[in-house]
This record gives C-alpha cells, structure tokens and sequence, in this order.
C-alpha cells in the first residue's frame, strides 16, 4: 500500500473508478518533473484535474477515435501522438498508463511492442483492462438499459468482422488472462505486481456518496481491495477469462509492468 491521498484534487477528478485513482496517485508520489504518455487518452478522462494541480508533469497521449477532438480541447497543454508520431521516435515516458483500452485493441503484440519502445529505461508501464463490456444482462425492470447491452451484445459477437469490414473502431473481445501474461512477457516486460479492482458493488455505491466524502469513500475502498488482493488471490475454476476468484466481483485487472 501506498501514500495515497486521496483529498488531492489531482487524484479526486478520478474519482469513480479506484483502479485510476490509484495508480495516479502512486505517479504523482514520485518527485520532480515525469513524463507521461496515455497509451488511449479517449476524451482525456481526469488529466484536466491533475494537470492543474500538478505542472511538472508532461502529458503525452494517444487516441486514434474522434475522441482525440475533445481530448485536445480539455487538455490543450498535453502533447498529442498521431499514427504517425506514434510509430515514430520514442517518448521516453517514466510512466506509461493504458487504463481500459487493452480490451478494445485488435493488434495487441502490435500495442503491447509500442508500448515497450516509448517507455524510459527504468520507467514503469500501468497496463490495466476491464471486463464490464462482456458482463452484460438484460435487466426485466429497466427496460430503458436494455438497448444499450443489446448494442454491446452485438459489438462482441461481431469481433472477429469488424476488422474486415473497416470498422476497427467497433473492436471489442474479452482480454484472456493467460494470453495476456504471454503477450507481455513476449513485448519485453517483466510483471511487478498484478491487481484486482473495481469491486462492482463499490463502484456502484461511490456514485451516490456525497463530495464531502468522497475521499473518505475512496480510503476505504482501496483498503478493501489492498486486504483482498493480499489475502485472497486464489485459483478456482475458470471465469470470464481468468482463475482468480477475485475476478468475478473485480473486473479490473492491473499489471504494473517494467521493460526487461
């Protein structure tokens, strides 16, 4: 367990989901100045927080979806990587952090070898996924939820077609843990630590808690999950993709990674 502090603005525009929370918070503990590359910035998810509070960093992020319109206009100080630029000379990030985008990507050796190349010798690469994309039911009391999991429903069905169709965009496919263990040992990283997070129930508690106790919330929430992947990583039958009996209330996996 780390310092988190939880009451810094830097770390509260993340709030939600602990999973973010916590690994910015473990970055901003390291002094002095750090470059980070977002390996998947979407709109720029809580940088425009952080980056106020926290000017020493230098923000360099990735998004190839109409997203990257947004993420330019919340976050015009970071520097944002095309196709191109990304293919090109390397970052030399100190942190790289990919927060749910691994389960959306179609080349992943592709993604995975990218990342291994922008990251500084010593620097430490976040690579978290989720599985709440490939968690979906229908609920008979809230109709009104009931097209959007039918739109996510179709998204995975049609994962091995929209490649080949040009509409890359629409990829999704569960993340298999044991494929992903291989494809990271295979780019050149070396696994310090993997995490479950997110226990669905807090998640979906934090949403109601008031501000003034957010940080509060936050505290405890990390706690829990510091407590359960301590004591209780244990293998069961396999699940959704995984052993890890955390796995079925935790959809959230977190490897902290360094380059071998």
């Amino acid at each position: 367990m780390g310092k988190e502090n939880f009451s810094s603005p830097g770390v509260q525009s993340w709030y939600g989901n602990i999973a973010k929370m916590r690994v910015i918070s473990r970055i901003l503990e390291t002094p002095g100045k750090k470059t980070i590359f977002d390996y998947g910035a979407g709109a720029g998810g809580g940088w425009p927080g952080t980056l106020a509070q926290h000017p020493e960093i230098q923000l360099v992020a990735y998004e190839p979806s109409p997203s990257s319109n947004s993420l330019r206009q919340r976050t015009p100080q970071a520097v944002i990587l095309g196709a191109e630029e990304l293919a090109g000379d390397s970052v030399g990030a100190d942190f790289i952090v990919s927060f749910s985008v691994f389960e959306h990507v179609y080349d992943r050796a592709a993604y995975l070898a990218n990342a291994r190349r922008h990251l500084a010798d010593g620097g430490t690469f976040f690579l978290n996924y989720d599985d709440a994309h490939f968690r979906k039911s229908l609920d008979l009391n809230r109709p009104r939820s009931w097209f959007g999991d039918l739109r996510e429903y179709t998204k995975n069905a049609g994962a091995g077609i929209w490649p080949h169709l040009g509409m890359i965009g629409r990829y999704q496919s569960r993340v298999v843990r044991e494929d992903a263990d291989a494809m990271v040992a295979a780019a050149g990283f070396a696994t310090v630590s993997v995490r479950y997070e997110n226990i669905v129930s807090f998640k979906r508690l934090s949403k109601h808690v008031p501000k003034h106790g957010q940080a509060e919330f936050s505290a405890l929430w990390l706690a829990t999950e510091d407590s359960l992947n301590s004591e209780h990583q244990h293998s069961g039958s396999l699940h959704y993709g995984d052993e890890i009996i955390l796995w079925r209330e935790m959809g959230s996996r977190t490897l902290e990674l360094q380059a071998l």
